[in-house]
């Protein structure tokens, strides 16, 4: 998995939603985060390959556009996959290809209307015949090329072949429409307000065809155009979505592959902070071979409870959302967000003991030893976490357990121990803790290099007997691969050793914007809505849980918060055992934790606490008696929420 590059900015707000406590349920403690749909966030995926090669069936995915040959028409080998998508709710658009399979890009398409080969009506009937071919079976239609640059060097609104262009293209676009099809429209920005969708391509991370690399733009916010029928990226056609509410409307596609997948993270960010209304990547051929499509591991901030500060002079850009601040710098290309690494503190037991998202176990004795090793479904996505639980022939000293981890399965390299060759070792210690090595010797030598402390839980019990949670980065382990043998230690000998473990499919705890959520493991933010009277937040957890969720909003102060229309108790800390809440003021914004029990779904309303009346519009007292006052209302102060970005110059 990759991580997200040069975290070197301060990470302004705390991680998007808590703990859930261990309970009667038996749940253990574990960090919550926002479903990946709770804000209303398409993520798009563009694949022009034979789709029964792909793993978009396996992915969460909102908007997919296709090569629309007869391989998605029904009869076609990938029609299947199309059908699949739709009946999940998936939006499905199609390439316009022509009955005899060849694309249409509708600007070079339009050369035959100026080289006088065709009329404008024979141009618009043409393309109007294709898009019959996906009526009543796809979503839409994705229409390429809509862009003068194609057929004019002189893409202005004043030339006669633009206009007629335009007028084609609004023609095109509403027959469509009388077909049911919405339209997916990819081309200069003076076409976005008549499609359904208009798709910002080159977004932030793109193909430098030059170098035959991936890069960010670094020019992004140096870019200027006055002619929105000329194509130009960057800042520039921001501030015309922007202007003409069109944010809501375009989805970004950046270009990226698996060895620039730093840069599409960033470009993610970046989407998320502009406010656009969806976001893919893809390399530069679109898949047009075929094959799994490429994710990344970027998570749901929320809906926005700020407008977007964008700073030309130092390449960056943030904004406020209900998880936390995110912050983008195209410069570095680095990011901060309110994600962390999603850290998860280790609980003893809860899970563990209960049985419940075991996926695997095995154990050894010897020595006077014994020990249970299990590797268990519930993980971050930057964890594996392992529970141990054995009993010692006497005081094992400073050292309590070895974990040995094979993490390529192959018994050739790495240190030769209990029929694997192991590639990491941790040590886990009495005192609690434990530290990652991995290993630098030969086979046979005792050779290992130190890495990192890890998260570890330790329980001793009477009768030198010892539980350990330990977690495990995830990046050395891969799922149906990676092997485990575990060993308790006496004074730094090993005693004995567990039969080997093959790390299972684990089921994540917290997935990135291509996964589903799971309320039996996780606390959920499911939903969440801002308005100037109040914010409602929808949480899910299993029941039973006391689930910890920690949101921001745009209120200077907070009044009361309700748990299913049930008040709430305001706290100055919170126990792991009590439901309530705490506030902390952010100047105009308020950071909350709260507490809810859970045995179903719920509610959660948080009122925004009255703020004072300026000076300039306070009440007006008029004494006409000394015993009667009149006071003159005034209208009530709502909080401005403008389209445009705020610009730091």
């Amino acid at each position: 998995m990759s991580g997200l590059r040069g975290l070197g900015l301060v990470i302004l707000l705390s991680l998007v939603a808590g703990l859930v406590y261990a309970s009667s349920a038996g749940f253990s403690a574990s960090l919550g985060y926002y479903a990946p749909s709770s804000s209303g966030f398409r993520v798009a995926v563009f694949y022009y390959g034979w789709l029964n090669t792909s793993n978009l069936l396996g992915l969460r995915v909102d908007v997919v556009v296709v090569a629309g040959t007869s391989r998605v028409l029904p009869g076609g080998a990938d029609y299947g996959v199309v059908e699949e998508l739709l009946s999940r709710g998936v939006e499905v658009y199609a390439y316009l290809h022509n009955s005899s399979d060849d694309p249409i890009g509708l600007g070079s398409l339009f050369r035959k209307v100026v080289s006088g080969e065709w009329s404008l009506d024979q141009y618009i009937g043409y393309v109007e015949q294709s898009i019959d071919r996906y009526a009543g079976v796809f979503t839409g239609v994705f229409l390429d090329e809509c862009d003068p640059g194609y057929f004019t060097d002189n893409p202005s609104p004043g030339n006669s072949y633009v206009e007629e262009f335009a007028s084609a293209l609004e023609t095109i676009v509403s027959y469509a429409h009388s077909k049911g099809l919405r339209v997916f429209i990819n081309g200069v920005r003076a076409f976005a307000n008549i499609s359904d969708y208009y798709l910002w391509e080159d977004f932030v991370a793109l193909y430098d065809s030059s170098s035959n690399s991936y890069v960010l733009d670094e020019n992004f916010f140096s870019t200027s155009s006055s002619n929105p029928y000329e194509w130009v990226n960057g800042i520039a056609k921001y501030e015309y979505l922007a202007e003409n509410g069109l944010l809501n409307r375009t989805i970004a596609l950046s270009f990226a592959d698996t060895g620039s997948l730093g840069d599409a993270e960033v470009a993610y960010y970046m989407a998320r902070v502009l406010g656009l209304a969806g976001w893919g990547f893809a390399p530069i051929d679109i898949y047009a071979g075929g094959g799994p499509v490429a994710t990344i591991e970027v998570y749901e901030p929320g809906p926005p409870v700020s407008d977007p500060v964008l700073d030309p002079g130092s390449k960056t850009a943030w904004r406020m959302f209900t998880a936390g601040n995110i912050s983008v710098d195209l410069g570095s290309g680095s990011v901060s967000t309110p994600f962390g690494d999603y850290p998860r503190a280790p609980v003893i037991d809860a899970v563990l003991d209960s049985g419940v998202g075991v996926a695997a176990s095995a154990t050894g004795s010897g020595g006077g030893a014994s020990l249970e090793l299990r590797i268990y479904s519930t993980y971050t996505p930057r964890s594996v976490y392992i529970y141990a639980n054995g009993s010692w022939p006497g005081d094992p000293g400073t050292g309590l357990l070895h974990v040995y981890i094979d993490s390529d399965g192959s018994s050739t390299t790495g240190y030769s121990v209990a029929g694997i060759g192991a590639d990491y070792l941790v040590e886990v210690y009495t005192s609690g803790g434990a530290k990652l090595f991995n290993y630098t010797g030969s086979g046979s030598d005792w050779s290992w290099s130190e890495v990192s402390s890890l998260s570890a839980a330790v329980a001793a019990d009477p009768g030198y007997r010892y539980r350990v949670e330990l977690g495990v980065p995830s990046n050395i382990v891969e799922q149906g691969v990676t092997r485990v043998v575990a060993a308790p230690v006496s004074q730094w000998s090993d005693l004995a050793y567990t039969n080997i473990i093959t790390v299972p499919d684990l089921v994540p705890a917290a997935p990135s914007i291509y996964g589903e959520y799971n309320a039996t493991f996780e606390p959920i933010i499911t939903s969440a809505s801002i308005s100037d009277e109040y914010a409602l937040i929808g949480a899910d957890a299993a029941s039973g849980v006391l689930a910890e969720y920690r949101v921001v909003v745009p209120y200077a102060g907070v009044a009361a918060v309700y748990k299913n229309n049930t008040p709430l108790e305001e706290k100055q800390s919170l126990g792991p055992d009590e439901e309530g809440y705490t506030a902390e003021s952010m100047g105009n914004y308020t950071k909350l934790v709260i507490h809810v029990q859970h045995s179903s779904p719920v509610t959660i309303r948080i009122e925004p606490a009255p703020q004072p009346v300026p000076e300039s519009f306070k009440a007006v007292l008029v004494s006409t008696v000394v015993t009667a006052t009149i006071i003159l209302l005034v209208p009530v102060l709502g909080r401005k929420r403008g389209k445009n970005p705020k610009l730091r110059h």
